[in-house]
């Protein structure tokens, strides 16, 4: 259950509209089922409504219950491009979303892949050569894929 608060926060902190929604039904669905007896801040969480305070609250959740590493920005990053990735392959979002998704994600979090993998995004959509940023975001999906944080993402990057 924590691995979906987990996915709902990484939602959040990339910046997903409406993303807090899904970290507050969590807590609820929590609650109703009388799983977490006593914790305040999964009570608070269900209470709140706006973006904020939600993901403050979701962090101190999930700090007690995954590895710090998990929730690194370089980490969220990762989670973050696998969701892009999902939604890319579904065709629920087309390149120019995926751009605009990256920019965004550039904006939050520092990561030398994303930005590259952002600069080639950019170049498909100003009529560039768009098998690049096919090729580099497979790639990195791959590899975020079978990592838990980002320290597995760079082992995993540098076996190939």
């Amino acid at each position: 259950m924590i691995e979906q608060l987990l996915k709902h926060y990484c939602r959040l902190a990339g910046g997903w509209r409406d993303a807090h929604e899904d970290c507050i039904e969590w807590a609820v669905q929590r609650l109703r089922e009388d799983t977490d007896r006593g914790d305040l801040d999964i009570a608070l969480l269900a209470g709140e409504s706006t973006a904020e305070p939600v993901q403050t609250l979701a962090r101190s959740i999930l700090a007690r219950h995954v590895d710090a590493s998990r929730l690194d920005d370089e980490s969220i990053a990762g989670q973050c491009l696998l969701e892009l990735h999902r939604e890319y392959r579904a065709g629920t979002v087309d390149i120019e979303a995926v751009d605009r998704r990256l920019m965004s994600l550039n904006r939050r979090f520092n990561a030398l892949w994303l930005i590259a993998l952002g600069l080639d995004c950019e170049r498909a959509t100003a009529g560039g050569p768009a098998d690049a940023f096919e090729r580099g975001f497979e790639r990195l999906a791959r590899l975020w894929g079978r990592s838990r944080d980002a320290d597995e993402f760079h082992a995993h990057a540098d076996t190939g």
